[in-house]
């Protein structure tokens, strides 16, 4: 062998874009070509158990790298290069294969493949790497098995690995990878029947217009902890089919692109499709899906075909538009907590009792046995919803604004025999008369038998008093609202909070009449920096109030609390009478706790002043303060 030339056994090649990939797979099979005349071997293994290490095995004409056939040989090996130039690298049929700590090269553009898996053969493999520029690997046969574990997969070309007839992948701890020039392919292929198990499991396409898993034949799709990012996460194309994917992740601009029929359960993990599609069905038959444990679903849902499509939130979250446009039926079922935002173009809506959905754009959609939580839009975003079909006791939230009169509504033909509650989120300063605005909230869908809860509109509180000669709900003022009555307490509030701090400088006055703290400036009568430093003084204050409904017209709990800081000096004026001149800073707080929620509150304020004191020997005192405070 000529020594100036390495064996492709000490290469080890990482992929890590397109480029580097041929260029080094281009130098892997240069140098495969040229040793090709001193060295050219393979392993073939057609009975008994052979265990080695440390060796190197390179395809020849039309066999493999490494051949195991018959059902009683057995191959292991560790530290083990197989190279695939004009075959593949591995071909395992009917025996069984044990690859450790190995690397499978396929250096051709042209021909060859990493290898096959076929005649009920079995392939284990464990902490290898496997790279091919021309063909991948495929699993082939009803008792044909690929085993992997931290098993690093990448190619150049579309399918690195094909399952075909029956055949199962089961990949643990493992990354696949496609990258192309063109952008398109597949990264794993099933097909017939053919069963993909993944845990822990990362599924790449780098390119543009990729594929993670297309689905063609039926078999079913079994993905724990693992993680799909490609332009489109999984495609069925063919039969009934089944996914379970499990605390899984597809990073994908669709999410699933569902084109026959199937079931399909998604527990925990996210899709994520923001701009696109999480699930697009374009198929005449039927999908159930159901979506739980906390499952994060961001992007759309749609149903472009005449089929069916069910999708069944429980305990998950969906943020995304909903589209019903080839005909067909699409429902959309949230239970159990489930949180849903976005708009619709068709389709159904049922919200179970603790759930909720969120309408972010005008929307088309029937909401059949509703008994869960509607959002028509924000206090600064209306909607108007078209819903022909209405049923349940569900709460509906309109947003209103009671000075423009601007306000989300819901419009339709024929409702149930329900009782939707309605609830009015109202913002402005109630300059318009409530019924002008509140009464064409609905239109149409027996809206005689909404209940409508109380509202506040400005500083009064409005109450339903029945229906007016066209149905329409009509409201009468039931009395103030909290809104206004805590306008109508915040004086009282503030006095409350202005007393606790004189409070607090009254009782230093005190201290300076009864003489407890005061010193007297040494002989002359002329003041000293240290009687200013003797006379320092520091008080903390605190109360709490209790103000019931009848003094106020809203009960609130009112906590003050605060510190003062000031200092002092003594002046003698005459023989029987002395002056006090002081300057003080404080800060205080006031939390206001009122009995109607959301009403809550807290007053924070920051002051500071003079205050002075003459007293006069025979008991007569003047004090007088100056302050100034600024509150919010």
């Amino acid at each position: 062998m000529n020594p100036t030339i390495p064996h492709p056994s000490r290469l080890r090649v990482f992929v890590t874009g397109v480029k580097k990939l041929t260029l080094l797979l281009t130098l892997l099979c240069a140098l495969s070509v040229s040793a090709l005349n001193v060295f050219a071997e393979n392993k073939v293994v057609t009975t008994g158990t052979v265990t080695e290490s440390d060796k190197t095995y390179e395809s020849v004409s039309d066999t493999a790298a490494l051949f195991v056939t018959g059902s009683e040989s057995s191959y292991s090996g560790t530290a083990i290069t197989l190279i695939g130039t004009t075959n593949s690298g591995f071909a395992i049929y009917s025996g069984a294969a044990y690859l450790f700590s190995s690397t499978i090269l396929n250096p051709s553009d042209t021909t060859g493949s990493i290898g096959t898996v076929n005649l009920n053969g079995t392939l284990h493999v464990y902490d290898s790497i496997a790279q091919g520029n021309h063909g991948g690997m495929a699993v082939i046969g009803e008792k044909s098995k690929l085993i992997a574990d931290n098993f690093v997969v990448t190619t150049a070309t579309t399918l690195a690995i094909n399952i075909y007839y029956a055949g199962t992948a089961e990949l643990r701890n493992s990354r696949v990878t496609v990258i192309t020039d063109g952008g398109d392919g597949t990264v794993i292929g099933m097909w017939t029947n053919g069963t993909l198990k993944g845990d822990n499991l990362q599924v790449i396409h780098a390119g543009a217009d990729g594929t993670g898993i297309i689905n063609g034949g039926g078999g079913p799709i079994m993905l724990t902890n693992s993680e799909i990012t490609a332009s489109t996460g999984i495609v069925s194309l063919f039969s009934t089919i089944s996914i379970n994917l499990e605390n899984t992740r597809i990073n994908a601009g669709t999410g699933l692109d569902l084109r026959d029929t199937g079931d399909i359960t998604i527990i925990g993990g996210a899709i994520n499709s923001a701009g696109g599609n999480a699930l697009l069905a374009s198929s005449t038959a039927r999908y159930d899906i159901t979506i739980s444990d906390h499952a994060a679903i961001t992007g759309g849902i749609t149903n472009t075909a005449s089929g069916t499509l069910n999708v069944n939130l429980d305990a998950s979250t969906l943020a995304g538009d909903i589209a019903n446009t080839g005909g067909g039926t699409l429902t959309i079922i949230l239970d159990n907590d489930s949180v849903g935002a976005g708009a619709f173009t068709g389709g159904n809506l049922i919200i179970g009792s603790d759930s909720a959905w969120n309408f972010t754009k005008d929307s088309a959609a029937d909401l059949i046995d509703n008994h869960g939580v509607i959002h028509l839009g924000t206090p600064d975003h209306y909607i108007a919803l078209r819903s022909d079909t209405i049923s349940g006791d569900g709460t509906w939230f309109f947003p209103v604004n009671s000075d423009t009169g601007a306000k989300s509504t819901v419009t339709g033909s024929t409702a149930a025999d329900s009782h939707p509650r309605g609830k009015l989120i109202v913002s402005g300063d109630g300059l318009r008369d409530p019924n002008s605005v509140v009464n064409t909230l609905v239109t149409g869908l027996n809206k005689e038998n909404w209940i409508w809860d109380n509202f506040n509109w400005g500083l009064e509180e409005y109450t339903q008093d029945g229906h007016d000669a066209d149905g329409n709900p009509h409201f009468i003022q039931r009395g103030t609202s909290p809104a206004g009555t805590v306008l109508n307490s915040a004086i009282a509030i503030q006095q409350a909070m202005w007393f606790a701090q004189q409070d607090s400088l009254l009782k230093r006055l005190g201290e300076l009449r009864y003489g407890t703290r005061a010193s007297r400036p040494p002989a002359g009568g002329t003041p000293a920096l240290h009687n200013l430093i003797d006379n320092l003084w520091l008080r903390s204050y605190g109360q709490q109030l209790n103000v019931g409904g009848k003094v106020s017209g809203q009960a609130y709990e009112q906590l003050i609390y605060g510190v003062d800081l000031g200092t002092d000096h003594k002046f003698i004026i005459s023989a029987d009478s002395d002056l006090y001149l002081g300057v003080y800073a404080g800060y205080g707080r006031s939390d206001i706790d009122y009995r109607t929620p959301g009403t809550d509150g807290e007053l924070n304020s920051s002051y500071g002043g003079l205050y002075a004191t003459w007293l006069h020997s025979s008991g007569f005192y003047l004090d007088a303060t100056v302050k100034a405070a600024s509150v919010d």
